[in-house]
């Protein structure tokens, strides 16, 4: 059951589990050239006694689910915290008071960390975004979210700072303070990556795999930062243990491929390459992110025949179905109107 709160915040009501890999866990290689800078070790949840000064005097006494309700609105109003989403800003929880703004993983750390200071029970939890997967240049990027879980009498409800992103999650689950502390290092590593600043990068990284060596996502990008410093060998061996610890992480099996090829080894990587166009092309959200680019790009007809594969695929989701019927009518065909009615107040599964 998705219920929808006042302004951006969204809450889930939701069954949670755990995953737990028999895989063991490689040595993490060493980065090979530059002198690799020293990661400071920071308690992303600390709360200063501004935060709980803050909080407490927005929050004082009443049930657990009252408190919730009043903690939603001191982050997201104007009045209170007035938090904005902003993808680029990973930060502590400290830093994200200051700041009124972050992405998922500073969100995160601030919600949980003035959730506790009221006595609420929250956690980190991660999420595969859907698509959980999506082509840049000749990379495939795997989407992770991470979000909040607050359990309430025996009910686990999902915060999330982002609607739009909160809507396409799945394979929700909560994970250790360790785990949820590895994404703030893990998207600085990914921030080195793109600066290309790969000493910076490999420095988070393995630090985020000190505290969760389990993480595939984590090994995947400990494999770029490798093959980029020209150690082919050893980004083998991150890629493998990504894939090792999740054997859907196409992100990693694509990049493994090409170092494979690279090597000669063809007969792998061309293995390799036709697992991941198998798993695209049986991925429902495949044809949807296609039937979106096509959209786009004008070409009704295509992104018609696009969103019915996805919908043959998953014939039971409304966002699917009703990007189908969207499509139709944006390419002219007749579409019947109680269908247009239906699909334009269509809920995502799930929700009611």
């Amino acid at each position: 059951m998705w219920q929808r709160a006042l302004l951006s915040l969204l809450f889930v009501l939701m069954l949670t589990g755990c995953a737990v890999s028999p895989e063991p866990i490689a040595r993490v290689p060493a980065f090979e050239g530059d002198a690799i800078p020293v990661v400071a070790e920071v308690d992303v949840l600390a709360a200063t006694e501004a935060m709980r000064a803050a909080v407490l005097e927005e929050i004082a006494g009443g049930s657990a689910r009252s408190r919730f309700e009043a903690l939603n609105r001191f982050i997201i109003d104007p009045d209170g915290l007035g938090f904005h989403y902003d993808l680029w800003r990973t930060s502590t929880a400290e830093q994200a008071f200051v700041d009124r703004r972050g992405n998922c993983v500073a969100f995160s750390n601030l919600y949980i960390a003035l959730a506790r200071e009221i006595g609420l029970e929250a956690y980190y939890q991660e999420a595969r975004t859907m698509p959980d997967w999506e082509e840049r240049g000749d990379a495939i990027v795997m989407g992770f979210h991470v979000n909040v879980a607050v359990r309430i009498d025996g009910v686990t409800y999902t915060v999330d700072v982002d609607d739009q992103v909160a809507e396409r999650v799945t394979n929700l689950r909560i994970v250790s303070d360790d785990r949820g502390a590895a994404h703030f290092y893990n998207n600085h590593a990914a921030e080195g990556l793109l600066e290309d600043e790969l000493p910076v990068a490999y420095a988070y990284a393995s630090h985020a795999l000190t505290l969760a060596p389990d993480t595939s996502f984590i090994w995947s990008n400990l494999g770029l930062v490798l093959a980029r410093n020209g150690q082919p060998d050893d980004a083998i061996l991150a890629f493998e243990q990504a894939i090792a610890l999740d054997s859907s992480n196409l992100s990693a099996m694509n990049n493994l491929a090409g170092l494979l090829r690279d090597r000669g080894e063809l007969a792998r990587a061309d293995e390799l390459d036709a697992h991941v166009l198998a798993r695209r092309r049986s991925d429902p959200f495949y044809w949807w992110l296609l039937g979106k680019r096509s959209l786009a790009a004008g070409n009704t007809e295509q992104a018609v025949a696009h969103f019915e594969r996805a919908v043959e695929r998953r014939p039971e989701d409304a966002r699917l179905r009703r990007a189908l019927t969207e499509a139709r009518v944006a390419n002219g065909e007749l579409v019947p109107q109680d269908l247009v009615n239906e699909q334009a107040f269509a809920i995502p599964d799930g929700e009611q």
